[in-house]
């Protein structure tokens, strides 16, 4: 099956920028490809990028009779690797991602931990879910959702692969509001451009597209406190986007910086949040 356009980008700019990714990451640990988290302020960065994978910890249930977790959008298996390491060995993880680069270093690193036993990395996409994903009990999504082409099908295939009274978790950027005048309609544009944002909601458009789908929300919350924003590499980027602007078509790597001092400028305005939501399969 041909993928289409939308995660077409997503798959080139991750297998272009997993591996310069895990390079530049060698030396520190984990390998997650995510927001870190301050949770207090003295907090240390591997403990903050953990702040995701504690959250959704207490949301597992104490047994899982057979059935399985699932990563969608699992870079390279940071998250699964950390929660199958914290729960019993009968749990058992499916990730899924659109890029080959991604899937090979995931599996490659979960070999070394010895923990092939227990996690399966699939090369695909969230929006048409292999049939073998079935049994599911936790589904998660983290800085995933917002790259998805059709949300409403996300939440579909979602559905498709959960259990009754099954949980889905997002965390992910959501916009706050409307925006009010150009300049903030134009951050929004290089936003969804730059930063392959091609889903960007607000926290009831979503709830209402997984109400639609046989979902009801358990929880909603307000994560925005604990992100670090305007840090010193922020600022340079910042001041490096009009030059990135000017080779926007040549180099996906700028495209990128655009998009995210973008996201830096819209968090500025009030314009964005971030959330995490839990529903439940009804």
């Amino acid at each position: 099956m041909q993928t289409p356009p939308k995660e077409q980008e997503v798959r080139l700019y991750y297998d272009r920028n997993t591996y310069p990714f895990l390079r530049f990451a060698r030396n520190s640990a984990p390998k997650a490809i995510h927001q870190p988290l301050y949770e207090h302020p003295h907090m240390s960065l591997e403990d903050a990028l953990h702040t995701h994978h504690r959250k959704i910890l207490h949301t597992l249930p104490k047994e899982i009779n057979g059935r399985s977790i699932l990563d969608l959008g699992c870079g390279v298996g940071e998250s699964m690797m950390y929660l199958a390491q914290h729960t019993p060995s009968d749990f058992k993880f499916y990730g899924i991602t659109l890029s080959a680069a991604q899937a090979l270093a995931a599996s490659a690193r979960i070999l070394k931990a010895g923990l092939s036993d227990r996690i399966q990395v699939i090369k695909g996409s969230f929006q048409s879910l292999p049939p073998t994903i079935q049994n599911v009990e936790v589904a998660y999504a983290i800085e995933s959702f917002i790259h998805s082409p059709d949300p409403s099908e996300f939440f579909v295939q979602v559905n498709s692969a959960l259990n009754q009274g099954g949980r889905l978790i997002l965390f992910d950027d959501f916009l706050t509001r409307e925006p009010e005048n150009q300049t903030e309609r134009n951050i929004l544009t290089d936003l969804k451009s730059g930063w392959l944002a091609n889903t960007l909601l607000t926290v009831e458009q979503t709830t209402c597209l997984a109400l639609q789908t046989g979902f009801l929300r358990e929880s909603s919350d307000d994560l925005s406190g604990l992100l670090r924003l305007q840090r010193l590499r922020d600022k340079c980027i910042h001041l490096l986007a009009p030059l990135a602007r000017l080779l926007l078509h040549h180099s996906q790597y700028c495209r990128f910086l655009v998009g995210g001092d973008a996201r830096q400028q819209a968090y500025h305005e009030g314009l964005l949040q971030y959330a995490m939501l839990v529903f439940t399969k009804t």
